[in-house]
């Protein structure tokens, strides 16, 4: 547990999990941007966490682009 506290007091606020989430929610790829700044300073297994939900949330602000016509057609 004092290893959780240890790296996240080494990453920058907008990189520790809360933040990173609230960033990822308002605009997808900013998740992205983070991630690549960052991207030394985490471990394997939270690159792969951090990776899965930038991903995640980019998918989701690009399908909400491209289907944006299409769904004001169904409402």
């Amino acid at each position: 547990m004092s290893e959780m506290n240890e790296n996240e007091k080494k990453l920058p606020f907008v990189a520790q999990v809360v933040p990173f989430l609230i960033g990822c929610l308002i605009f997808g790829p900013i998740g992205l941007v983070i991630l690549l700044f960052i991207w030394r300073r985490l471990e394997r297994d939270e690159r792969i966490i951090y990776l899965i939900v930038s991903i995640f949330f980019t998918l989701l602000e690009a399908l909400d682009y491209f289907t944006d016509g299409i769904i004001y057609y169904f409402v």
